[in-house]
């Protein structure tokens, strides 16, 4: 049998369909202030539906961000041009136009130093070796200050790699209350049920005071039955997680239902 997936954001909606699908997987996103709406929209789902349940949002926390940090800085390193090849704006006056920065910055592992190195249309204006991870990104942001960039960027990374954070793959919560798990086979199975981050960042005085941290929860009740659920999705039961925050609704419905489905949940 052929499945097809709608994605739904409420106020957008498009259509990721095979030719002659027998069914489709309906995926809606309430923003949060529609939240309180989930229960309503998944109860009409259901009349129209195969099967439908809410779902809310888990991260897969399969590797430690430090230790990828510290891989790309081995590899290429971590940087951006001076003009974004892969992002375009729209103008004023409906034109495409590359986003350009004020200037590049790459910072790389070479002979075992930490580089950190500047440019301005091309030519280097700033070279920085450093033994310190952390001192290469602190002082790229303050010369970044300095040329009237705060590069947000640079201080996620440097959260990231202060603190060690999860590297996280997103997968759905759903009440299967069965033990259900689609997604990677690493052991101990960790996940994170709130990936918000919340700190004070002071660039004058090297300084990070972490207020809200993601945290990884071992979990034992599950079962693995393969690498991805329908159309490649990671899944975990949100019955075997100690707390899960509706998202939205998720359903399985026959391809003559489909249109009512989403006029339903689009209301």
């Amino acid at each position: 049998m052929k499945t097809a997936a709608a994605f739904i954001g409420l106020a957008f909606t498009s259509f990721a369909s095979q030719a002659k699908a027998d069914r489709y997987l309906v995926i809606a996103h309430f923003p949060p202030h529609l939240a309180g709406s989930i229960d309503k929209a998944l109860e009409e789902v259901k009349k129209e539906a195969q099967w439908a349940s809410w779902f809310g949002d888990a991260g897969l926390a399969v590797k430690k961000q430090r230790d990828e940090i510290n891989k790309a800085l081995e590899e290429w390193g971590i940087g951006r041009d001076e003009e974004g090849p892969l992002s375009v704006v729209v103008n004023e006056r409906g034109e495409r136009q590359k986003t350009t920065h004020p200037f590049a910055y790459r910072i790389y592992r070479k002979d075992g130093k930490i580089v950190v190195e500047i440019r301005l249309r091309g030519k280097v204006i700033f070279n920085y070796t450093t033994d310190n991870v952390e001192d290469a990104f602190w002082t790229l942001l303050e010369k970044g200050r300095e040329l009237n960039d705060t590069l947000p960027e640079i201080q996620i990374r440097l959260i990231e790699y202060r603190f060690d954070m999860p590297l996280t793959y997103s997968a759905f919560a759903i009440p299967f209350c069965n033990g259900t798990y689609y997604g990677p086979d690493v052991k101990p199975l960790r996940v994170v049920i709130d990936k918000r981050v919340e700190v004070n960042f002071f660039v004058e005085n090297r300084t990070i005071k972490p207020l809200r941290l993601p945290e990884a929860i071992t979990i034992i009740n599950v079962t693995r039955i393969g690498e991805a659920w329908l159309g490649g999705r990671h899944v975990i039961d949100a019955c075997a997680l100690p707390k899960v925050d509706k998202r939205g609704v998720i359903a399985l419905v026959s391809r003559d239902k489909l249109n009512k489905v989403v006029k339903i949940l689009e209301r």
